[in-house]
Formats: structure tokens, sequence, C-alpha cells
């Protein structure tokens, strides 16, 4: 891989340890893949930040790099944490765990790194436009960035996203190369299960695809989806497959400038049964201790849909940004919630959180990501359900 004059400098140790040691990331990252060069990046997001996912080796390394000198050097944002970083104590999450936690999350914001806890980045601050390249972790974000937002950007750890944030730079190859962005497969939905505002069946959708057609580019055909129903499409996707990007004609981004893109050799169906046999294999539970909404992260919007649905004798938990959370003017909203015994969690989620430790067995989730990962990362059993199901 061609490195110029001052990546060679960055490589060789004569900036800081940190930039050496994140160079040698991405040197090493394109070597595998066969790049031909680095390129510079507008934004990155990181993943790995919950104590859940990446224990004490994931709190070393992010500290030891704070002691090399690691600095960001382009806006980076940071996924949930294990736990609400203000509430913990009445959540009952353990403080041994949290105390750990909350050192985490100061070490990436001593780096230069936002302090944002959230996996909709795009919803609060975070927005590369068209065709910008960025370095992003977090799979929701990653489809969503690619396929909505028409930005560029792989599948990212979370080394790799922290050392292009110290950088500034990622290895070009994969989606960041236009030939690699085409669709490859054609998905022709019933539209009857697409009636509504509910995000349900776009999740169940993605899942379907990511679960059959895991290395695809799939073009989806005839739904229009709102934001939020997106975000649950492309999470589902990406839970159950290596789905970055997706295209939906005349909607998407690249679709819209570039509808030659759409064409596929191959159409697969999508209807009742494949949508019944899906909810089936990841519902494990008719009954549940907890309902979580907001995986990934829940919208204003999504908020006010729940307003409808919520039954006050129901525990029910709803995962948003913080940043979400502190503006005034959704204060009515937020108010009408909590009087009706809502409890809104900010800087973690139903995934990543010691649901387990904190005397949770089962919990009523809306959402196929949530479904997929709860089970063994937060050790319970979940119920597979749309929000009126989950609140009868």
């Amino acid at each position: 891989m061609y490195l110029n004059k001052e990546q060679e400098r960055m490589l060789s140790g004569e900036e800081s340890e940190a930039v050496q040691n994140a160079m040698e990331i991405l040197v090493g990252l394109g070597d595998i893949y066969d790049a031909k060069r680095l390129i510079p990046i507008e934004s990155a997001h990181i993943s790995g930040i919950s104590m859940r996912t990446s224990g004490e080796a994931g709190l070393s390394f992010i500290e030891d790099m704070v002691d090399k000198g690691a600095r960001t050097s382009v806006p980076t944002t940071i996924n949930p944490a294990g736990m609400d970083l203000k509430n913990w104590k009445e959540m009952g999450a353990p403080a041994e765990m949290s105390e750990k936690q909350i050192r985490m999350v100061d070490a990436y914001e001593k780096i230069g790194a936002e302090p944002t806890c959230s996996c909709v980045p795009y919803f609060i601050g975070n927005n590369p436009s068209f065709g910008e390249h960025v370095s992003w972790a977090e799979s929701s974000a990653i489809v969503y960035a690619n396929s909505i937002l028409g930005a560029r950007t792989n599948r990212e750890g979370a080394p790799s996203a922290l050392a292009s944030s110290i950088t500034g730079l990622t290895p070009e190859f994969g989606y960041h190369l236009k030939e690699n962005r085409a669709g490859s497969l054609t998905i022709i939905p019933d539209l009857e299960l697409f009636e509504g505002r509910s995000t349900f069946p776009y999740s169940v959708l993605g899942y379907w695809i990511g679960e059959n057609f895991p290395e695809s580019v799939p073009v989806i055909r005839k739904i229009r989806p709102t934001y939020d129903q997106h975000k649950a499409l492309g999470a589902g996707m990406a839970a159950s497959g290596a789905i970055a990007l997706y295209h939906i004609p005349s909607v998407t981004a690249e679709a819209k400038k570039n509808p030659e893109i759409c064409e596929t050799g191959e159409t697969v169906s999508f209807g009742v049964d494949e949508y019944e046999k899906t909810v089936d294999e990841l519902d494990q539970t008719s009954d549940c201790d907890l309902i979580c909404i907001g995986c990934p992260h829940a919208s204003i919007d999504e908020l006010r849909f729940i307003a409808e649905k919520i039954d006050d004798e129901k525990e029910i938990w709803v995962c948003l940004p913080r940043r979400t959370r502190n503006k005034e003017k959704y204060g009515e909203v937020f108010s009408d919630l909590e009087k009706r015994g809502l409890k809104l969690v900010c800087d973690t989620c139903m995934v990543v959180a010691p649901l387990s430790e904190m005397g949770y067995s089962s919990i009523g989730v809306n959402s196929t990501k949530a479904a997929h990962y709860a089970p063994s990362l937060a050790d319970v059993k979940v119920h597979l359900a749309p929000i009126e199901e989950l609140v009868k």
C-alpha cells in the first residue's frame, strides 16, 4: 500500500506512539484487503464502549492510548455504555462495573471524542454528507450512513475506527469504492405487511434479508420508509448479516442519483410466511419482566408513537440519546411519559446493559437487533413483538 511522506512519518512514530500504533492498525488492515492507499475521512464513530462487550481489555486499551498521547483528528462520537451514566445507581447497575464504565467514557473524552454514548450518531450531530468518507463502527449506524446519507464507510471495528479517528485516515477498499456499491439482489416485499407507522415489520424484513443474503447489497422495491423505519430495517440486516448498504429506488441517497445501481440479476419475495418464520425464530417467551424500546436508540417521533400506546401498568424502558433527552423543546413529551411511569434511559441500551445482574430474566422488545443480541450479551430471554402487543 502506498504511503505518502507524511503518512510514513506517522507510521515511524515521529508524531507520537499513539499515532504510530493507529497507523500500524490501518496499514495492516489495508494490506489484508489489498488497499492501494489511505484516504482522508470526515468523521469517526467508535463501538465497543460498554464494559459488557469490551471488558477489562477494552478499558486497558483506551487508557493506554490516552497515556501514549492519543488525540482525535476528526469529529468522533461513541456508542452506548453499559448503563445510564447519571442514574446507574437508580437503575441498579453493579457498582464495580459502573465505576469502570465511567473510566472508559472519561478516557474517550480525554482523547477528544464526544461522549454521546448513542448508536444513532446521525440523529445527534454526526451527520456526514453524500459521498463523504467516514470510519464508523456500530453496524446499524454503518448501514444508515451508507444507505440513507450516501456517505461511505466499511464495517469497522472499535480498534480500526479509533485508529482512523486519531489519524484522520482509512484504507481505501470495500464500500469506499464506487464499484462495490451496486445492488446485487432485488427484494419484493408484500406491501400489506408494511402499512402504518410501526417500525416492527421493517425490523423483521431487515433481519430476514441479513440472515438469508448476508453478503449482499439488497435493492428493496415498493416501500417508502420513514427515517425510523429505515433505522429499524438497516439494524435488522446488520444484526443477522454483514450488510452495510441497501438501496430503495427513488428513495435512498445513491438510488436517487444513480438509478442504474438498482438493477440486479436476481429477485426474491418477502411475504407473510417469511415474516412469521422470522418472528417465531427470535421470539423465546410469551412473558417478560421488562419492556425495552429503543434499539437502535429511539427518536422523538418514536417517543410520541410510544406515548399513544403505553399501558401504565407495564414497566417500560425507552433507551434514547442523552442529547435528545436534554432538548427543552421536547420537555412536554418527556414529562408526560415519565408521569405515566415510563423510564427514559440514556447512554445505554438493553443489549449492553447488565440486565441479569439487575434481576431481570426476560424482556419484551420490538427490535430484531435486540432480540438477536440480548440473550447472549444481556443474559435474558426475549419476547419479540410490536409495541402495541407488548404493552397490552
